[in-house]
């Protein structure tokens, strides 16, 4: 019979991945190389399946008939080839966290609790760490908490993070093909389709992608990673990017077909324009958020443009 090979088997390396998670001091550098090891889809898919075992490894661990399950594999002899030193098998990873679950507690386990916001809601949510996270409209978050890692995933929209300073345990914001890591800092993350957008307030934070290494952003600078690949870093007006947890938006020479789109994140009357022709027309001003009608008045007396509205409430602008 052959040896399973455990490097050519994903949810052996995830068994493995989550072992060193639990077990070993995380460096951010760390966490880096397993979000990129992650995000190969067959990777994620067993590592989701592992996390699984191990999240119901806490409640499981106190029965009788596990316990002597957990002693069984535990003691099972060892296959004969070596691993790297914090390497072992997939059977006994998964194994040891049981018994380690059931005796001293879940510490990596499933994103969990969830936070999330509706269209034109705001949530300020503060984390068992210290750390502060004000969600945007229509966004969501997930966290997982250890004593070694702090883990935010950005599942939908926008939100800004306050983070609580813990040298032991790295603080990071998955959104898709980003990871943004950080100490203590203050930085803002949103997703746009496969597009991700991080803006960092104060502190330093690495924003790594699956394609590329990880770069650092000083304070005033952003950064947008589209499909795992990170852009160059540019400078950005902070009073204007972060306006919104004011409840405002500010734009300056934005073009109108962005602003509106902009306007219709927070719209539960959205806006739509008629006039392709001046889509591209710069736009100036701030605006309260969710307040479509005011907009487009503002729009309208600047631009040869007149508002109407459909009939399912949609305020539409033509030419005039």
């Amino acid at each position: 019979m052959r040896e399973e090979n455990d490097q050519d088997d994903p949810e052996a390396q995830a068994a493995l991945w989550l072992s060193r998670l639990n077990e070993m001091s995380v460096s951010t550098e760390l966490l880096e190389q397993f979000y990129v090891w992650r995000r190969d889809p067959v990777n994620g898919e067993a590592f989701g399946r592992i996390e699984y075992l191990w999240d119901r490894a806490a409640a499981l661990g106190g029965d009788p008939d596990i316990a002597t399950a957990v002693q069984a594999a535990l003691t099972r002899e060892p296959p004969r080839r070596r691993l790297a030193p914090w390497l072992t098998t997939r059977r006994a990873v998964i194994a040891g966290g049981i018994g380690l679950a059931g005796a001293a507690g879940l510490g990596w386990g499933l994103y969990d609790p969830r936070y999330a916001t509706a269209v034109g809601e705001q949530r300020t949510v503060m984390l068992d760490d210290g750390s502060k996270v004000i969600l945007n409209t229509d966004s969501a978050v997930s966290v997982a908490m250890s004593t070694r890692a702090r883990r935010v995933r950005l599942e939908r929209g926008e939100a800004w993070f306050e983070v609580a300073h813990d040298r032991d345990r790295p603080f990071s914001v998955e959104a898709d093909g980003a990871v943004v890591t950080a100490l203590g800092t203050s930085f803002s993350v949103r997703r746009q389709g496969n597009l991700q957008r991080i803006v960092l307030a104060e502190g330093q934070v690495s924003v790594a992608g699956a394609a590329a290494p990880a770069q650092r952003l000083a304070p005033g600078q952003s950064i947008e990673v589209r499909d795992g690949r990170p852009g160059p870093i540019r400078p950005v007006d902070i009073g204007a990017e972060l306006a919104w947890r004011a409840g405002r938006l500010s734009f300056k020479d934005v073009p109108l077909g962005a602003a509106i789109a902009e306007v219709n994140r927070y719209a539960r009357r959205p806006v739509r324009l008629e006039v392709p022709a001046l889509s591209q027309v710069p736009v100036n001003g701030t605006f309260d958020t969710g307040d479509a009608q005011s907009f487009a008045s503002a729009v309208t007396a600047l631009f040869p443009l007149e508002a109407r509205t459909g009939d399912d409430g949609e305020i539409i602008l033509t030419e005039r």
